[in-house]
């Protein structure tokens, strides 16, 4: 599933970067794994206001799980 490609990625960003780059350089691809499916939008949405790596692999995996549950 894309959102689990999402985090892998976001896993990636994390181990070879850490907090030495801006996370926003990662948000630029959510649209890439977050589409095609109902209220895709909002989620991009949720993603955009994070401000960290962790937030933002936080916010991925707990819409990931609701996407699963759907």
């Amino acid at each position: 599933e894309k959102f689990d490609l999402f985090i892998e990625h976001i896993e990636m960003f994390e181990k070879n970067w850490g907090d030495s780059k801006n996370p926003a350089n990662l948000k630029k691809f959510c649209k890439a794994y977050i589409n095609n499916f109902s209220n895709a939008h909002k989620l991009r949405e949720e993603i955009m206001q994070v401000e960290s790596i962790q937030e933002l692999k936080k916010v991925a995996i707990m819409l990931s799980k609701s996407q699963k549950l759907s």
